[in-house]
């Protein structure tokens, strides 16, 4: 049964996420690839319901169709959408945020073994509050918390040897959705070599999970790139250059930045001290392969190592990546919180950090005034079309054709100095929204360079009929072109 100050807990724990979980557009954390998770779950509900075809919206004439991760996470989100019948981006934040709240209860469950303790759940809840990146990965659209929350009920039911079917299915839907999830199976790996009693068992989780990840990444990759066309995602780059990397002093500062500033930005004086009793009670113990805190231990050491080796330094802006060693840096909080959780000060404390950390990062994250804009005139933007005219964004980031709900080409076109010029062709093909609202079409004659007219050119001939471009480089208006008017009035 669940204590009242549990529930409490997780009840401010669900109030101080609202903030992100509510926001209407798409936030600066990670927009990328929210976006893209955001596409493939819309797509699935307006598109196709097809689990094996993952569609994307920035697609160009294609059909969408490419390799990602196992798309479990979008699918869900799709459910809730056909459920509900709306595409509302704050499902996708519930199913994190919940994912990520049982994660938290699993990851107790596991420190509880590892301190050899009860009635850690408050600390616990905290521990993962505080770390920004937990924060954060919490109420976005990226399937990070379902995956730990796999990752962690692999390893906790591989401590207590039971349940095996659960076992496979948690650890193979980890590391299906995020490979680099894949360190959490140690303990199956250990007890493979030391429970001689189901050794058979524990083998065929390794072959089964294992096969099921190589005939997803290796076969059905190449697959869809060959048939569609289409490679959309980043998936790693392991070469000897990496190796280097990793033994570079780069490295060194690489790891210590992107700890410092994603995990313990806001909890360092707290997880620092924690450390230090994290050291102490590591020494204290001797060393066996079954204790759960030296399999801990090992996660985040292999972390530190592999994932350089596979990625280079991509962590450094995918923080993500090196999330093996978030239950090494919880278990620091917890130890430095049940010292200091008797003591006057302990509240006040946690409460200004609490502050602090969702201030900082609503306002470090928040949505960008060019998606709330876009956002609040994609209707006029995509009066004059329908959801099945190609369009050609002037941007690189993919948020802004999720925003206006078409599908099309990205382009982000530099130039120095203006992109505006004398070319009367635009005058009536062109709708344009500011801040005013909706402008009429023939109140101003727009113009665009050459240069710039015939690589828009580039996308009408490739099926593109509309573009949405940067009208001053700022970001404060965009205009909405007609292609086939403008390329049909220049050819007249």
């Amino acid at each position: 049964m669940i204590k009242k100050i549990n529930l409490i807990i997780i009840l401010i724990y669900t109030l101080f996420h609202l903030p992100f979980i509510l926001q209407p557009t798409i936030n600066h954390y990670y927009s990328i690839m929210q976006a893209d998770r955001s596409s493939v779950a819309r797509n699935y509900y307006l598109e196709s319901d097809d689990f094996l075809k993952p569609r994307v919206d920035v697609r160009g004439n294609k059909t969408g169709i490419t390799r990602m991760e196992f798309p479990l996470y979008n699918f869900i989100t799709a459910l809730l959408f056909k459920i509900f019948h709306s595409d509302w981006l704050g499902f996708g934040r519930i199913i994190s945020y919940l994912a990520g709240l049982l994660a938290v209860i699993v990851a107790n469950k596991i420190f509880e073994l590892s301190l050899r303790t009860r009635d850690l759940l408050p600390q616990t809840l905290i521990a993962f509050f505080i770390c920004s990146f937990y924060y954060l990965i919490s109420t976005s659209i990226l399937p990070e918390t379902l995956a730990i929350f796999f990752a962690y009920s692999g390893f906790l039911l591989s401590q207590k040897k039971k349940y095996f079917f659960l076992i496979f299915l948690s650890f193979t839907l980890a590391i299906l959705i995020r490979p680099y999830y894949i360190f959490f199976g140690l303990p199956i790996l250990i007890n493979f070599l030391q429970d001689r009693q189901n050794r058979l068992k524990w083998l065929i989780i390794i072959i089964g999970s294992m096969s099921i990840l190589i005939l997803w990444y290796f076969w059905y990759f190449p697959y869809l790139n060959e048939h569609y066309q289409l490679n959309y995602f980043f998936m790693g780059n392991c070469s000897l250059e990496n190796g280097k990397y990793l033994l570079s002093f780069r490295c060194i500062f690489d790891l210590v930045y992107t700890i410092l500033k994603r995990y313990v930005l806001i909890s360092f004086p707290i997880t620092f001290v924690g450390f230090y009793f994290l050291y102490k009670l590591i020494k204290s113990r001797k060393f066996k392969f079954q204790d759960t805190i030296y399999q801990l231990l090992m996660i985040s050491i292999l972390t530190i190592i592999v994932i350089p080796i596979l990625v280079n330094g991509h962590y450094v802006n995918h923080d993500y990546y090196i999330a093996g060693i978030l239950p090494m840096i919880a278990l620091g909080n917890i130890l430095m919180l049940k010292k200091i959780s008797k003591k006057r000060y302990y509240y006040p404390i946690i409460s200004l950090i609490f502050i602090f950390l969702i201030v900082i990062n609503f306002f470090r994250y928040n949505q960008s005034d060019a998606l709330k804009w876009l956002n609040e005139h994609k209707n006029e933007l995509t009066s004059e079309t329908t959801k099945e005219d190609l369009f050609v964004i002037e941007c690189s980031n993919p948020s802004f054709m999720y925003t206006i709900d078409r599908k099309g080409w990205l382009f982000a076109f530099s130039e120095s100095g203006e992109k505006i010029y004398e070319n009367p062709c635009l005058e009536e093909c062109v709708t344009s929204i500011d801040s005013t609202g909706y402008r009429n079409i023939n109140s101003e004659k727009y113009f665009l360079t050459e240069q710039y007219y015939y690589e828009l050119k580039k996308y009408y001939l490739a099926g593109a009929k509309y573009a949405v471009l940067d009208m001053h480089l700022d970001r404060t208006e965009f205009i909405s072109i007609n292609l086939e008017q403008l390329f049909s009035a220049s050819d007249n």
